[in-house]
């Protein structure tokens, strides 16, 4: 649980950083190297979210009758005749 819930708050840090260093870059009217650096913080702040959201959401396997293996095959049920 505790890896979920870090890349959300590290990706949510990250991404507000930049966006207030963003705006304070713009309304000062700075460099625009500053103006790259934060867009770069912020798209990697957008890819901790986005693998958050991966690790979160997993998908569930669909339920198969069968027997399970000590190896971890799958075997289903044969019917004699």
């Amino acid at each position: 649980m505790s890896k979920k819930v870090s890349y959300y708050v590290i990706g949510i840090f990250i991404c507000l950083f930049s966006m207030i260093g963003n705006v304070w870059n713009a309304g000062n009217g700075n460099e625009t190297s500053l103006l790259i650096i934060f867009m770069g913080l912020f798209l990697l702040g957008l890819l901790f979210v986005a693998k958050g959201y991966r690790i979160i959401v997993v998908k569930k396997e669909e339920f198969v009758a069968g027997i399970i293996n000590l190896n971890g095959n799958r075997k289903l049920h044969e019917v004699e005749e």
